[in-house]
């Protein structure tokens, strides 16, 4: 699925577009969009871009629901191992080996998200600057990525029933 952005910051890090819900948005539930309907995401890039610009970015057809429940968990994962592993001193031990378990819990977190950032399909890559002329193609080809998709859930359900 591909999407009109509008590129908010380019850097040393990369480039973080601007995306507007619209109404395919209510069924896909990717992005969590907040109240002003947008959202800023990083982005990958293979063309020269600048801030202001009207970019089509390809969106990632794969959730990333299990790699953010893995960021999240993950520390209060290890601080609760640290605190069970104090649990045979004393409160300062628990505390501190609680603590210790939240700085490594953050830091395999910010190691995994980092690592699974770089995976293609995860986060949107920038395909081309948007041009006028080209939002017909797109339109049309998006409408017939989504045929192809129903289709082939419907043959799955079929499948799956017989």
């Amino acid at each position: 699925m591909t999407e009109i952005c509008t590129v908010k910051k380019v850097g040393k890090c990369g480039v973080y577009v601007e995306l507007k819900r619209n109404e395919r948005c209510e069924n896909c539930k990717i992005c969590a969009f907040n109240r002003k309907n947008t959202l800023v995401v990083p982005a990958k890039s293979d063309i020269a871009v600048n801030v202001g610009d009207t970019v089509v970015a390809e969106m990632p057809t794969v959730s990333v629901g299990a790699g953010a429940l893995l960021i999240y968990a993950l520390p209060i994962l290890f601080i609760v191992l640290g605190a069970l592993i104090g649990l045979s001193g004393g409160l300062w031990l628990q505390v501190g080996l609680a603590a210790a378990g939240l700085v490594i819990g953050l830091i395999a977190a910010w190691l995994i998200d980092r690592a699974y950032r770089r995976r293609d399909g995860v986060i949107p890559r920038i395909v081309g600057l948007y041009d006028e002329t080209r939002s017909a193609q797109l339109d049309e080809r998006d409408a017939q990525t989504e045929t192809n998709d129903a289709i082939a859930t419907e043959t799955q359900d079929n499948s799956k029933g017989e």
